[in-house]
């Protein structure tokens, strides 16, 4: 901490408030708003399911990679100074997606500007603790995460709004006065650390992790794209093979990013678990959903993005309230049940029908999904950080990364399995056409949802295969979705035998 703490009711206290709820705000916002603008940007850039992937998935990859090591940066170097870096990177990386000329130019920029997110995302909190006197501490975090969770809660609607009225390239351009509100704002008022030139860098640790998440990150997006070539599968090995590095390296290291005896600690274990199924399915059930929404149900973006609120704003207002119950029940009751409730909205979602009632199909099982979310998020948190003091830093910076990844390899693999059966339905499920048209159809299957009925298709059958392309693509969603809901299901059987119960809540070891 600053030798002089900030007090929040200063004028300068509530401006370094304002530098981190800008930073951070403006990445809650970009995850947010992105997913609303997936169908608008497929279309634009001719982009294939892996191509959408990508577009989220290059931005995960980069923050996945380095967001473990971006605290010990701010130690060796002073966390201002690596968080304003990553303000800046992120601010130039959006500027760059906005202007983008073609689709792999727009992935790229994504990836850059995932590398600013990773060195911002850690930071903001960090400046709270180290500028702040103990006492304003809970309330500039409380502050914090109130106006960027708002921020986060305003994306889909604001990115919806944005691509049915405005340019796309507005829904990055965005973050650009944000970005630099932030910025000056950083450099100005927030307090300047002194760097710890002692402090060492895991690179073993760094290179191995970032080796290990693009190999598996390429090998199973590019497998289905290149019908699992040798390429592909290359890709996946040295994904595996340095994963396996990673844990060495970090088992031999002195100063290693992840102490691996945390993990020794069955509640830590659990939750880490536990948040990858968890964290993975919703990323999964956000992607695919804004697909469903615009692509099948035929939603205009902008209210795609009022459909996909209430969970948002559920999880926004319950949290809190919510996040108590762990102190009279302990942390296994409210994460079992809230994983379970989460499970059964997904499952819902999962059985709407091809052309489905907001109200009555997709609303109920969103409302669930917010509610079980409500109850999930502090619990699992605390459950992660049940380590030593010493190790704190090391074991939220895990779990933090656990939840980027999760995201990263779930959409990817379960985006091969959804884009291997959409394929599978357009070749096999039964249709009023030929079997040339159902061929000239078949090309279609790397679109995904934006397949369109081949222009060579008899105007008589036109109809036969909409329908052909409509079914098969709410098959492979239903699959997605589905698989989605089993993991949460999975990480409720997780926390129930890892968890420890009232009687016995988790206690660091030594």
């Amino acid at each position: 901490m600053t030798n002089n703490p900030i007090q929040l009711s200063t004028v300068r206290g509530k401006l370094v408030l304002a530098a981190t709820i800008f930073a951070s705000g403006m990445a809650f916002l970009d995850g947010s708003i992105v997913t609303v603008a997936l169908p608008r940007l497929q279309n634009v850039f001719h982009l294939t399911l892996a191509g959408i992937q990508w577009v989220t998935n290059g931005y995960t990859l980069a923050l996945s990679a380095l967001i473990l090591t971006a605290g010990a940066l701010g130690d060796r170097y002073g966390h201002r100074r690596v968080f304003s870096i990553g303000i800046a990177l992120f601010t130039i990386g959006s500027t760059i997606c906005g202007l983008a000329p073609t689709g792999s130019f727009l992935i790229g920029a994504r990836i850059f500007q995932g590398i600013g997110g990773a060195l911002m995302v850690p930071g903001s909190l960090t400046l709270l603790r180290t500028n702040f006197a103990a006492n304003e501490q809970g309330k500039a975090i409380g502050y914090w995460a109130g106006f960027s969770g708002g921020l986060a809660a305003l994306g889909p609607y604001l990115g919806g709004l944005i691509v049915t009225h405005l340019d796309w390239r507005w829904i990055f351009l965005i973050n650009l006065p944000l970005g630099i509100a932030a910025y000056l704002l950083t450099e100005r008022v927030v307090p300047a650390d002194e760097p710890n030139k002692d402090h060492v860098i895991d690179w073993a640790g760094t290179l191995t992790i970032i080796i290990a998440l693009s190999g598996l990150c390429i090998g199973l997006i590019q497998g289905e794209a290149t019908k699992w070539g040798s390429l592909s599968i290359a890709a996946a090995v040295i994904g595996v093979v340095s994963l396996i590095a990673f844990v060495i390296a970090e088992a031999k290291a002195k100063h290693p990013m992840v102490p691996l005896s945390m993990f020794r600690i069955a509640a830590v274990s659990g939750a880490n678990i536990a948040t990858f199924c968890i964290y993975g399915a919703l990323a999964v059930t956000s992607f695919f959903l804004a697909l469903n929404f615009q692509q099948l149900q035929g939603y205009p973006a902008d209210q795609a993005g009022l459909a996909s609120l209430p969970p948002i704003l559920i999880i926004t207002f319950l949290s809190g309230p919510f996040g108590g119950l762990s102190n009279r029940f302990g942390l296994k009751a409210p994460l079992a049940l809230g994983t379970a409730i989460v499970g059964t909205g997904m499952a819902l979602l999962a059985l709407s029908p091809t052309h489905a009632s907001y109200w009555t199909n997709f609303f109920p099982g969103l409302a669930l999904f917010g509610l079980g979310m409500s109850l999930v998020i502090s619990p699992i948190t605390q459950a992660a950080l049940t380590v030593p003091p010493r190790s704190t830093g090391a074991a939220s910076g895990m779990n933090n990364a656990v939840a980027r990844f999760a995201g990263l390899a779930v959409i990817a693999a379960l985006g091969a399995i959804a884009g291997t059966r959409f394929s599978s339905e357009l070749a096999n499920r039964p249709a009023a056409i030929s079997s040339s048209e159902r061929s000239a159809i078949v090309t279609e299957a790397d679109s995904f949802g934006g397949a369109t009925v081949p222009a060579s298709v008899a105007a008589s059958s036109q109809s036969a295969a909409k329908t052909l392309i409509q079914e098969s693509f709410h098959a492979s969603l239903q699959q997605a979705v589905g698989s989605a809901s089993a993991l949460v299901f999975l990480s409720t059987i997780i926390i129930l035998f890892t968890i420890p119960g009232l009687s016995k809540k988790p206690t660091p070891t030594s």
